[in-house]
């Protein structure tokens, strides 16, 4: 499977705290316009853990039938239990998932040996191509590069979205894995050094609101014209920033919502943004038009 480029972790709209589902395919539609390479439902940023399964479903099926196998489909499977993880995983298959994210189990903090075993046997059982999600500061645990060396040797595990923010862990990993192996950032604010290690893309937060110009960004990296993508870098760096001001995403949905965008608010636990906050990202994206010129 090709995967490269900038894959957008898509929110999770709702309206009166139902999934809007009109809303999803509006922004799926808007980022297939804008020339995103895949789309990835159910993360961190589409609140997952908030979602019920039939919402879960909903939400992949809704996102399956809108994107029509343009772009690769990404679904998160992540769960506590690996027996949960199973049911998503199967869900997800028959909804018409292309490919699954794996994040390590939170909360239970499993040994190494045990985030092996875990991934192992949803890879056993899988019938589509495996992620890996490496993001210590969601879950409690990291992948330690000698599980990730093993995972790597497992068939049907074909990347691994790095979200521990250490660049050395991730030169580690980059330095070792085999070269067809898929490896992309999971912090927008990273992509440019961790593309300049040999990551092939980025899977996104901010390209739920500025797809074109995280494309045409990660494009210019991609070509090795590190020069045009250092710019680019210095005028989305104050979006990457703002994207995490609180937790994500509720900053992401707030400027969306202030954009018109379909969004909502978060579920709770997640509260809504705090008025200083909203005010810094109101001042934020009244510069958001010079950024999409690419001025």
């Amino acid at each position: 499977m090709q995967l490269d480029g900038v894959i957008t972790s898509l929110i999770t709209p709702f309206k009166e705290q139902s999934l809007d589902a009109e809303g999803l395919k509006e922004n799926i539609l808007f980022q297939l316009e804008n020339g995103v390479s895949g789309l990835l439902a159910g993360g961190t940023t589409g609140e997952a853990p908030t979602l019920d399964l039939e919402e879960y479903q909903l939400l992949i099926q809704a996102s399956s039938e809108t994107i029509q196998k343009k772009v690769p489909l990404l679904v998160s499977i992540g769960e506590s239990a690996t027996k949960r993880s199973l049911v998503k995983m199967e869900m997800a298959t028959e909804l018409g998932a292309d490919a699954l994210l794996m994040a390590t189990p939170a909360y239970n903090k499993p040994s190494q040996e045990g985030l092996y075993q875990h991934f192992k046997a949803i890879a056993a059982s899988s019938k589509l191509p495996l992620i890996l999600y490496n993001n210590p500061s969601r879950t409690g645990v990291s992948i330690e590069l000698s599980t990730f060396l093993r995972l790597v040797e497992i068939e049907n595990v074909i990347g691994i979205k790095e979200s521990s923010g250490n660049i050395q862990v991730a030169q580690e990993m980059l330095y070792h894995l085999p070269e067809d192996f898929i490896f992309l950032s999971g912090e927008d604010n990273l992509t440019l050094p961790l593309i300049a290690l040999g990551a092939r893309g980025v899977v996104s937060v901010l390209s739920n609101l500025m797809p074109e110009q995280m494309v045409t960004f990660v494009q210019k990296a991609l070509a090795g014209d590190f020069a045009s993508a250092r710019i680019l870098q210095s005028k989305l760096y104050p979006f990457f920033r703002a994207c995490f001001c609180e937790t994500n995403p509720v900053p992401i949905k707030t400027m969306m919502a202030l954009l018109g965008k379909a969004a909502g608010h978060c579920r709770l636990p997640l509260a809504p943004l705090k008025n200083e906050n909203i005010e810094r990202l109101q001042t934020l994206l009244q510069l958001s038009h010079k950024v999409a010129s690419h001025e």
